[in-house]
């Protein structure tokens, strides 16, 4: 169902201005959610280590969060979305997934995920063993993106003489990959 709203708010964002700013504020709480998560995971080792409560922080982070959540839902049903079939909208993405280039004047924010990753590729050590580096999370929130600018950025381009670009989905098959 999720996707399947996506999929008609994404449609309907050319058209509504409103539809786009919900779904920027969505997209926005999907990072601070994956953020809180991240830490919700550091401080529950930390915790689990030291005691059995989780700081009052924390909660108020989580809290803060289902708020936001159920702001995002009641706005979702005001604009009346269509649940449809998703698996248009994924064929659609195939082109994009799987082909490097990128217009660069669709790319806002991220530099300091790019920098890292970037760091992390030209700072390794050894240039003979390859690293792989994956990038997860939901969908819609540019991490194809993210992967094509670092692809693409001209200190990648320089200093590995070849580059090869994979985009793997929840539905891979390694004999495809390998292909």
């Amino acid at each position: 169902m999720i996707l399947a709203v996506l999929k008609d708010a994404e449609i309907r964002q050319e058209k509504d201005k409103l539809i786009s700013l919900w779904l920027k504020r969505l997209k926005d709480l999907a990072y601070e959610v994956d953020n809180v998560l991240d830490e919700f995971s550091f401080e529950w080792l930390i915790l689990t280590q030291q005691s059995n409560s989780i700081s009052s922080k924390m909660a108020h982070k989580i809290k803060d969060i289902n708020e936001k959540i159920d702001k995002i839902e009641k706005d979702m049903k005001m604009f009346n979305f269509k649940v449809g079939d998703v698996n248009d909208h994924f064929k659609n993405d195939l082109d994009r997934e799987t082909n490097a280039r990128l217009d660069n004047s669709q790319i806002f924010g991220r530099e300091k995920e790019k920098s890292m990753l970037i760091d992390t590729l030209i700072g390794s050590s050894n240039k003979e063993f390859l690293s792989v580096i994956p990038i997860v999370g939901i969908g819609s929130l540019g991490k194809i993106t993210l992967a094509k600018t670092v692809y693409n950025d001209e200190s990648i381009i320089a200093y590995f003489d070849k580059r090869t670009w994979i985009c793997m989905s929840d539905n891979f098959s390694v004999s495809r990959l390998i292909k």
